[in-house]
């Protein structure tokens, strides 16, 4: 009863927030999914951070570090690469475009067509990683409260807080609300990489107790080279071009914020992965017969009620956190480039009635997402997989801002297309998975094929206003 009770606790000054976060929405589309572009760059931060540090940079690392070792780890320092490289090099070229959705980018440079095939494949990517969400959600719950949840009814609970929590509040919701997220994620990982660990013996008795392959503790164990360096790519990739994270840099109140918002952002997740996967190992000496997935919260339920509530509710904020912004993401898409895009009757609508359209959409895609959950299976596996489809709009992105005059029109589209395809093949052709990771395809056959376009094509980008020389 004293996990259950600070959960719920948790859940209601969740709630409080996401009811206060109203005032500040002030009634508009803008203010629901951008926070009317206020955010100091603590807030884009915080927000990207809990964006970040979701199930599969906890339950997921815990669950791979449950099979293969403390490597798992390097997961998260991928991630927090990947979010400094962008405020470095990207976050400000992005806010300069003027745009708000990376199909509203594709259709102002590369035309109608772009824009098409690319919200199809923002959302299903976005789709993906929400999915993931549900199901470490649901091993949490499940885990700590199994008299109360099993692993179904656990998702569904995940499903209905952060669903509520985006549709009450919006974009400002997801920020406060990970103010208090990311202080309890950090705290509650780093006590419970502590306790477990001591609970499970110290390092000479779990070192005894594990597998000779992971014994050793070694980071660089346990995962293949081409593997690591895989994660590495992925996480940079899609640092460029993933709707939500891009969303969050445009909340800001102007580049030089989202730039210091996302270098913080980097900093404040990359250790997290690492604690994880400790907690990860001190399962496997602990419970080596368990679900892997379960690696993590069942540990945890080992230790003080106390602890093991202020714990489990700060990993379950992960979920929360992610899922907020992946579904604002996804709603933003919607009404940018559907409704508001190809239906005039949307643009003359008043503002009340968009932001009721909009929080449809939410609802809409939270329980498509819920639907998905229930045929994922590792998660780091697969959301990995599906965030190597970013790898075509990272290609575009750098190439429109950096070498625009090159660029030609067909080639987004293409690049967009092939790249589809190729994830497609990988999942039911066995015989072509010959790189440790797709990512590596689709590097290897999207990047010349932008260029070859480019170079053949006569049909330039219809403007070249950002990155001109």
């Amino acid at each position: 009863m004293v996990v259950l009770g600070i959960v719920i606790s948790y859940i209601i000054i969740l709630f409080l927030i996401s009811a206060y976060s109203t005032k500040l929405v002030k009634g508009t589309t803008k203010g629901y999914l951008l926070a009317n572009q206020e955010w100091t760059f603590w807030l884009v931060a915080v927000m990207l951070a809990g964006l970040a540090i979701g199930g599969a940079s906890t339950i997921g690392i815990s669950q791979r570090a449950f099979k293969y070792g403390i490597s798992a780890g390097w997961y998260d320092v991928a991630w927090g690469t990947g979010a400094i490289i962008v405020g470095l090099s990207g976050i400000h070229l992005w806010r300069k475009m003027n745009v708000t959705t990376i199909p509203e980018m594709l259709c102002k440079y590369y035309g109608a067509e772009a824009r098409i095939i690319g919200v199809l494949l923002q959302i299903v990517i976005m789709l993906v990683i929400l999915s993931l969400q549900f199901v470490a959600g649901g091993a949490l719950l499940s885990s700590m409260l199994p008299h109360y949840f099993t692993l179904t009814s656990g998702m569904i609970a995940t499903a209905i807080t952060f669903i509520g929590i985006a549709t009450i509040g919006g974009l400002w919701a997801g920020g406060l609300a990970n103010i208090v997220n990311v202080i309890i994620i950090w705290i509650g990982v780093s006590i419970g990489a502590i306790v477990s660990w001591y609970g499970a013996g110290g390092t000479s008795a779990i070192i005894h107790k594990l597998p000779p392959q992971i014994s050793d503790l070694n980071p660089l164990k346990g995962i293949a080279l081409g593997v690591l360096i895989g994660w590495f790519i992925v996480m940079i990739t899609q640092a460029f071009s993933v709707q939500a994270i891009q969303q969050i840099g445009s909340a800001a109140k102007n580049p030089s914020e989202a730039r210091k918002g996302f270098i913080l952002g980097g900093l404040i997740m990359a250790p997290v992965g690492f604690l994880s996967a400790l907690i990860g190992i001190a399962a496997r000496a602990k419970y080596p017969h368990i679900v892997a997935v379960k690696a993590l919260p069942t540990i945890i339920m080992s230790i003080n009620p106390w602890l093991a509530g202020f714990v489990l509710s700060g990993l379950w904020a992960a979920d929360i956190s992610t899922g907020v912004s992946l579904l604002l993401g996804s709603a933003t898409l919607a009404e940018k480039d559907i409704l508001e895009w190809k239906f005039q009757s949307f643009a003359k609508m008043s503002p009340a009635r968009k932001l009721l359209f909009t929080k449809l959409t939410v609802l809409g895609v939270g329980i498509f997402g819920l639907f998905l959950a229930f045929t994922a299976v590792s998660i780091l596996k697969v959301l990995l997989i599906g965030l190597s489809a970013t790898t075509p709009f990272t290609i575009i992105f750098l190439f429109t801002v950096y070498k625009p005059r090159f660029c030609k029109r067909p080639a987004a589209f293409w690049t967009i297309l092939i790249g589809m395809v190729l994830l497609v093949l990988w999942r039911f052709i066995p015989s072509i998975r010959f790189l440790p990771h797709p990512i590596y395809l689709e590097w290897i056959v999207c990047l010349p094929l932008f260029m070859i376009i480019s170079l053949v094509s006569d049909k330039k980008l219809l403007t070249y206003e950002v990155g001109n020389p």
